[in-house]
């Protein structure tokens, strides 16, 4: 299957729930409660953001330096949600790199996946690789080894229900699709994520 068509599958999956949503929800103000803030609540409950974690490897190629890498993260991993029913329902899974530019922690740029860097190219998406479905994070390029368990390139993903999407639309008067999702600091503000 390729990208277009994942993509296509998802989009189409998401447009779908949002119309059944819309269709079944109440009001909007009696749909977000505590997201108006006051009661220290902001709306992103549902969201499953990790912390920053390096990655280790749970395949890689055959190839000698190897030239890919891969971590799955499978409901083991993030027990917070059920992430067949997740991909299922139209949910959005965003992953971001950290890589660190200098000795100091405040040299640093944070890019979405899939991206190239040099000669690295980083992925991301949902397989149903070793019997289970998980979250990929995928290196490619020259020699992939040196990339693994290190602390200056660190991962972090962010799991947001479609659900929650259309909660914060209402209250932000904002829509997803005119968020950049490339760019992380638009995704944190529109979801209130803490950096």
């Amino acid at each position: 299957m390729t990208l277009e068509t994942k993509l296509n599958f998802f989009l189409n999956r998401f447009m779908a729930f949002t119309l059944l949503f819309l269709i079944s929800a109440c009001s909007v103000e009696d749909g977000v409660d505590g997201t108006d803030g006051e009661d220290g609540q902001d709306g992103n409950a549902n969201v499953i953001t990790s912390d920053w974690f390096q990655i280790q490897y749970d395949d890689m190629s055959g190839a000698n330096p190897p030239t890919w890498g891969a971590m799955i993260l499978t409901n083991e991993d993030i027990p917070e949600v059920d992430l067949e029913n997740f991909v299922e329902t139209g949910g959005v899974a965003l992953v971001y790199f950290k890589l660190y530019e200098g000795a100091d922690e405040t040299e640093y740029i944070i890019l979405p996946t899939p991206t190239t860097f040099g000669n690295l190219t980083f992925l991301s998406g949902f397989s149903n690789l070793q019997s289970a479905l998980g979250l990929t994070i995928q290196i490619n390029g020259p020699d992939v080894s040196q990339f693994e368990n290190i602390p200056n390139l660190t991962f972090r993903y962010v799991l947001i229900p479609a659900s929650v999407i259309e909660a914060r639309q209402a209250l932000n008067k904002e829509q997803w699709s005119d968020i950049n999702i490339k760019d992380y600091s638009e995704v944190r503000s529109f979801l209130g994520i803490v950096p």
